[in-house]
């Protein structure tokens, strides 16, 4: 068996809806290090693990970023080990995913997303029944309707995890919390 799928370029949002309405929208960034010439992969990532807003797991606003057979894969398929030492100011990729839980970061978009895009994302939960819901969006820019841009809804999560909203690494600090529970 085989499933064909079209490939979809774009950045990755998270678009947070609760009570029928967009209450927060985040860029996902997957982990990366920059070079510095000196240290290899293993050596930036384990400073890059230093950062105090950085810890396992949830217990932090952002998580660590683990050396696992993932991030390993995720080198080879770039022709890299963890023993490269990037060029200074070279940027590199450690995951094809930009979950906060393996190690990504946020970017708080809440203000740029169009009137077309939220409505995309309300219907997509009503049709579903979810009063809570986050939205993966990939497009090329969030401003411009999806179906101008070629952009799709990739899934909608049920149980959307809301540290992305409540510790941006860049923008507006978003209480979906307390928007969860004021509905509640």
């Amino acid at each position: 068996d085989i499933i064909i799928e079209k490939f979809v370029q774009g950045k990755d949002y998270r678009v947070c809806v609760v009570n029928y309405k967009v209450v927060a929208v985040a860029l996902r960034i997957a982990p990366f290090v920059i070079g510095n010439g000196r240290g290899n992969l293993k050596t930036l990532i384990d400073v890059f693990n230093e950062d105090p807003l950085r810890g396992e797991d949830h217990e932090k606003a952002l998580t660590k970023i683990k050396i696992d057979a993932e991030l390993i894969l995720c080198l080879f398929k770039r022709g890299l080990q963890l023993e490269y030492v990037p060029k200074r100011g070279e940027k590199i990729i450690l995951r094809e995913n930009a979950n906060l839980s393996t190690g990504g970061m946020a970017i708080d978009c809440t203000e740029e997303i169009c009137e077309e895009n939220i409505e995309y994302c309300i219907n997509a939960a009503k049709v579903l029944g979810l009063d809570i819901c986050g939205v993966d969006i990939c497009a090329k820019d969030i401003r411009i309707p999806l179906h101008e841009s070629g952009g799709v809804v990739l899934e909608i999560n049920a149980a959307p995890g809301i540290r992305l909203h409540h510790y941006p690494s860049k923008g507006k600090k978003r209480n979906v919390g307390k928007v969860i529970l004021e509905m509640l």
